[in-house]
């Protein structure tokens, strides 16, 4: 997130369900296919709501880094956002591009200093208040308590939190994103036993050295399993 750009809470006019609201906005600019003012959204997917919730949707976008003022009143995706929007498009959930960019946002941070303050479990409304007093606002009480809420459904939407609409509780859940493959032009390796040890059932030690160690060294390892066996009935027995 820039510097420039002052942290704030979703606007209480914008949908409760945030995250599937943010969703949607991005797959209409994917129809759009062109950096488009709230006007164009809104003619595009009439499903948005009222061109001044579309207008402050949009603007949400801009404050996570997701979309970016392009001019003329249009807005346009970042390389974050259009990495999202692909995702979304391919009929997945984009939960991973999701979280790794919420978790750079300032207000995730703040979160886990709210979190850490209150022993693990919160309120969205006390989060609200929270950042309010962190960024020295006059933020009207519907708006910050409201704006809490929201935070709150946007982050747990994306798998980053635990949280409860009836109590207004939350804390985080863990999260991991899944492994990078690395792809290379080697094959993997198969694997091979070379050496292998059991016991029978009346005790004895079976064990098959691989013939890929010369006589010597497979004499040797068979002594040091058998001697080391030897070494703890010994000390089983003096314990007795």
């Amino acid at each position: 997130m820039s510097k420039e750009v002052n942290v704030t809470l979703p606007h209480f006019q914008l949908p409760a369900d945030l995250g599937d609201y943010l969703n949607k906005l991005m797959l209409t600019y994917h129809n759009l296919a062109k950096p488009s003012t709230s006007a164009e959204f809104l003619k595009k997917n009439k499903e948005l709501g009222k061109r001044g919730i579309v207008g402050r949707g949009l603007a949400y976008l801009v404050q996570l880094n997701l979309m970016k003022r392009a001019g003329r009143g249009k807005y346009d995706l970042t390389a974050t956002g259009q990495i999202i929007r692909k995702a979304l498009v391919s009929g997945g959930n984009a939960q991973q591009p999701w979280q790794a960019e919420l978790k750079k946002h300032k207000l995730f941070a703040m979160m886990q200093n709210y979190l850490k303050q209150v022993e693990g479990v919160g309120t969205a409304v006390g989060f609200g208040n929270w950042v309010r007093t962190a960024e020295g606002r006059n933020w009207a009480r519907q708006f910050t308590e409201d704006g809490g809420r929201r935070i709150c459904s946007l982050f747990a939407s994306k798998g980053l939190i635990n949280y409860d609409e009836n109590t207004g509780n939350f804390s985080f859940k863990e999260t991991a994103l899944a492994p990078v493959q690395v792809v290379t032009d080697q094959p993997a390796a198969a694997e091979r036993v070379l050496l292998h040890v059991s016991m029978d059932s009346t005790g004895n030690l079976n064990v098959r050295v691989s013939g890929d160690f010369n006589p010597g060294t497979s004499k040797r390892i068979v002594d040091m399993v058998l001697g080391e066996k030897s070494s703890l009935e010994k000390t089983r027995a003096q314990k007795k």
